[in-house]
């Protein structure tokens, strides 16, 4: 798996504060891409499985779970059993009505450590201060670009002929 150097050292920065973290992006950016490594370093910095709680609300497995207090319900149950921190790791949030009400109820409620993506499609950047009064931090992902092609394919773009040239 390849990272998205740019992206992820960015977030990783932020790693157990007390912002939520949120990854706004167009479909097919790499965001769902980013909770995935998110969730490798996490365990690589020694927090338990246990402690990760993964929820990708595109999947049917958790459609019981897309309004506010049955999701509330859910994590709450699952976090009984955890002991110290709690890493929420939810993927397109947005389709988990008023989904605001549960984060917000998170930071009171657990100890927890939050990550969000959220589709731009559907969610507004603007819209996100509105919907949660808390402090959070933003990344806006886009899809691979030509550079981090280039990076992920070895290819020393300083050194290429060019493909065609003008004369």
């Amino acid at each position: 798996m390849k990272k998205r150097e740019v992206y992820f050292n960015e977030l990783s920065k932020y790693i157990g504060t007390d912002v939520i973290k949120i990854i706004i992006g167009i479909r097919r950016s790499g965001k769902s891409f980013l909770l995935k490594l998110l969730d490798q370093e996490l365990k690589t910095r020694g927090i338990k499985e246990d402690n990760i709680i993964k929820i990708n609300f595109e999947s049917m497995k958790y459609f019981d779970y897309r309004d506010y207090k049955s999701l509330y319900q859910y994590i709450m149950d699952q976090s009984k059993t955890i002991k110290g921190k709690n890493y929420l790791l939810f993927d397109e949030i947005q389709e988990v009505s008023k989904w605001e009400n549960a984060i917000r109820s998170f930071l009171v409620d657990l100890d927890c450590d939050i990550y969000l993506t959220v589709s731009n499609a559907r969610l507004l950047s603007s819209e996100i201060s509105t919907y949660i009064a808390r402090r959070y931090v933003e990344f806006n992902i886009y899809p691979l670009s030509f550079k981090e092609y280039l990076n992920f394919n070895s290819i020393n773009n300083q050194k290429q002929k060019p493909l065609f040239m003008i004369f």
